[in-house]
């Protein structure tokens, strides 16, 4: 059958990594940043509670960085003495 669709070992499947983002736009992201923060200050006032939440987490993530999700996957232990999660052996 063979390996279509499949990374060569030992070889990057994206050797020219991730696509650089065009300076022009980071000028324009960067210029409107204080407007965006502002904006994200101004709805923690809103009268709808959903909306007021919503920018809280987005200070806070902003801010503090997003929580650290939990990994929920069953842990057993094998015959080999290590821990098995999600049936791939941990490192």
């Amino acid at each position: 059958m063979g390996n279509k669709g499949r990374f060569v070992k030992g070889q990057s499947g994206n050797p020219s990594g991730r696509p650089k983002v065009p300076v022009d736009v980071k000028e324009a992201l960067a210029a409107a940043s204080p407007k965006a923060v502002q904006t994200l200050i101004e709805l923690l006032d809103d009268k709808t509670p959903a909306v007021r939440l919503r920018a809280a987490i987005e200070v806070l993530n902003r801010h503090l960085g997003p929580p650290a999700a939990p990994i929920a996957a069953p842990v057993v232990e094998d015959a080999r003495r290590r821990l098995v999660i999600d049936d791939v052996d941990a490192a």
